[in-house]
């Protein structure tokens, strides 16, 4: 029939790509990429660690960030504890703020990670395009 085979040898090669080509897909996701870790277990996050941004409790941030800004910052705050808390370098998330120093108005915002284990943590835009296990304690606060 094809090139010597028959419809039933076609229909079965074709069935055998198929499975193995979902298997492949179910195993390495759909990125294409060979996992390089597992993901550990994330640490809890304390529900007053993050800030409650309003204008008459932060009005500097406001004055130099604005709304958007602060909106930025908030995001930011939520995508960093839970960063950090994959990061398997942190036993509990315990306070989250904007560094003043580390960011650059209006565009980089830049905020670090508190944990109970004494550890402390700079997340900004470069370290969330990572792995959480890429992360560096850059600090032992007191």
């Amino acid at each position: 029939m094809f090139a010597g085979r028959s419809i039933k040898e076609w229909i079965g090669l074709a069935a055998f790509v198929a499975v193995g080509l979902f298997a492949v897909k179910a195993y390495y996701g759909s990125s294409g990429t060979i996992p390089v870790t597992t993901e550990p277990h994330a640490a809890p996050i304390d529900e007053a660690a993050l800030s409650k941004y309003s204008r008459a409790n932060y009005p500097r941030t406001y004055e130099v960030w604005g709304d958007e800004g602060v909106e930025r910052i908030k995001e930011r705050e939520i995508a960093a504890a839970n960063y950090v808390a994959r990061s398997g370098q942190c036993d509990r998330v315990t306070y989250v703020g904007l560094s003043e120093n580390e960011s650059s108005p209006p565009d980089e915002v830049v905020v670090y990670v508190d944990c109970e284990n004494k550890n402390r943590f700079y997340v900004g835009s470069y370290e969330l395009t990572k792995e959480p296990w890429f992360l560096k304690v850059r600090k032992k606060i007191h």
